[in-house]
């Protein structure tokens, strides 16, 4: 009974970690993307 609750929260706790990557990769994808749209607006002014 405790080995399977135990397997569980290891499944999860996985889980939780590949949400937290995946978010991580989205935010760094939409930081990029800024940059590149604000240096490329930039040298369109110019």
């Amino acid at each position: 009974m405790f080995k399977r609750s135990q397997e569980i929260n290891n499944r999860e706790s996985e889980k939780g970690c590949l949400w937290g990557i995946s978010m991580l990769i989205l935010l760094f994808l939409l930081i990029l993307f800024g940059i590149t749209a604000c240096s490329s607006s930039i040298h369109f002014i110019n």
